[in-house]
C-alpha cells in the first residue's frame, strides 16, 4: 500500500506539472509542444483511473488543443467522451462539466451545428450561475459565447446586449488592458461588422489588437484572428491596400502556428483572395480560393456550411473570367450546400469573426 500510495503522489506531481507547463505553453500559441505534453499529462492521469477528474480533464485539455490545430474529429471523440464520464462521475465535478460543455458548443459552433452548440452553452451558463453566480469570469466567458453565437444566426440586439454586459463586468474586474476584454471588444466589433456598421467596427479591432499585442507579442494567433477582422473592416471600406496587408500579415503568422492546411489559414487566404478579386487580380484570386476550398473540403466536409458561405465568391469569379459553365456548377453546389443545411434545420449563419472575413 505504502508502494502503490508513492507511485500515485509522483503520478500526480507529473500531472500536475505537465498540465501546467501545457497550459503555458498554450498560452503562448505553441499548439505542438503543449499537445504532446497533454498526451503525457493523460498517460499520468490514467494510473488514477478513466473515471477520476484528473483524466477526464484531461481529456478535455486534449480536445481544446485538437480544436486550436483544426483536428475537429478527434476535439469531438474527446470532448463527446469527457462528457460521458463526467455524466456519470462523483464529486466536485460541475466546474469541469460546464467547460466541456462550453468548449464542445465552440467546436460545434465551428462545425454549424448551432442548436447543439446554443443547448451546451446554455446547460454550460446555467451551472456557471448556479455554482459561481453571474460575477465571475467563467460565466462572462460562456455569456460571451452566447453572445458570439446569436450573431452568427443574426440576432444582433441580443448579441450586442450581452457583450455589452459582459465586456463592462470584464473591464471592471480585470481591467481594460485585459485578454478577456480584448476579445469581447472583437466580438462586439465582429457584430458592428456584420450589420454593416464598419465605421464602429473598426476602433473596436484596433483596440483589441493593441491589447492582444501588448499582452502576447506580435506573433500569436489571437493576433491573427484580430487582424482578420481588421482585414474584413478594411476590406468593406474599399481600404484593399490596407485590407491585403492586414490578412497577409494574419497568414503568416497562422501558417508560422498551424501549418498551411488549417481552416483558420484556408479562412485568411478566401478572405485575401476575395481582396485579389475586387484588385481585379484575378489569377492570385483563383489560386487562394483554389487552395482555401480545398483545406476545408478536407477538414470540414465537402458539405460544410463553410463552403455554402464561400462557393458564391469564387463563382463571381469564375463569371469574371468568362468561364459561366463552371461558375453555373459552383453556384449550384453553394445552393444544394444551403438547402440541405436550411432542411435539416440548421440556419445557414452570417460570417463569424472566425469565419469569412470578406463575404458579407
Amino acid at each position: 500500500m505504502a508502494i502503490l500510495a508513492a507511485v500515485l503522489a509522483l503520478a500526480q506531481s507529473s500531472w500536475e506539472a505537465q498540465t501546467a507547463e501545457a497550459q503555458r505553453l498554450r498560452g503562448a500559441g505553441r499548439y505542438e509542444e503543449a499537445h504532446r505534453l497533454h498526451e503525457a499529462a493523460l498517460r499520468e492521469a490514467g494510473r488514477f483511473g478513466e473515471t477520476d477528474l484528473r483524466f477526464i480533464g484531461s481529456l478535455n485539455n486534449l480536445a481544446v488543443l485538437d480544436q486550436d490545430l483544426g483536428q475537429y474529429a478527434s476535439a469531438e471523440a474527446r470532448y463527446e467522451r469527457a462528457l460521458a464520464l463526467l455524466r456519470g462521475a462523483s464529486g466536485q465535478k460541475d466546474a469541469l462539466l460546464a467547460g466541456t460543455l462550453h468548449n464542445l458548443a465552440s467546436l460545434e459552433q465551428i462545425r454549424g451545428d448551432h442548436l447543439a452548440a446554443e443547448n451546451h452553452l446554455r446547460e454550460a451558463l446555467d451551472i456557471r450561475l448556479a455554482v459561481l453566480g453571474r460575477e465571475h469570469l467563467e460565466t462572462a466567458e460562456t455569456e460571451r459565447a452566447l453572445a458570439a453565437l446569436y450573431v452568427s444566426q443574426g440576432k444582433f440586439v441580443e448579441g450586442e446586449q450581452i457583450y455589452r454586459q459582459v465586456l463592462s463586468f470584464q473591464e471592471k474586474v480585470r481591467g481594460p488592458g485585459s485578454a478577456e476584454a480584448a476579445l469581447t471588444l472583437k466580438g462586439l466589433g465582429s457584430l458592428y461588422r456584420q450589420r454593416g456598421w464598419n465605421v464602429f467596427a473598426e476602433p473596436l479591432y484596433v483596440k483589441a489588437l493593441a491589447v492582444q499585442e501588448n499582452l502576447f507579442g506580435s506573433r500569436h494567433p489571437a493576433v491573427a484572428e484580430t487582424l482578420n477582422g481588421l482585414g474584413a473592416v478594411q476590406f468593406n471600406r474599399r481600404r484593399y491596400e490596407e485590407a491585403a496587408a492586414s490578412f497577409k500579415r494574419a497568414l503568416a503568422i497562422q501558417e508560422s502556428v498551424f501549418g498551411s492546411l488549417h481552416p483558420e489559414v484556408a479562412t485568411t487566404r478566401y478572405s485575401l483572395g476575395e481582396v485579389c478579386r475586387a484588385r481585379k487580380q484575378y489569377q492570385e484570386a483563383e489560386k487562394l480560393f483554389r487552395s482555401a476550398i480545398a483545406v476545408w473540403e478536407k477538414t470540414l466536409g465537402p458539405e460544410s456550411q463553410v463552403l455554402g458561405r464561400a462557393l458564391p465568391s469564387y463563382a463571381a469569379l469564375l463569371r469574371q473570367t468568362g468561364r459561366r459553365a463552371e461558375a453555373r456548377q459552383v453556384q449550384a453546389r453553394a445552393g444544394r450546400i444551403r438547402a440541405r443545411s436550411i432542411r435539416d434545420g440548421a440556419p445557414v449563419p452570417a460570417p463569424s469573426h472566425r469565419g469569412i472575413c470578406c463575404i458579407n
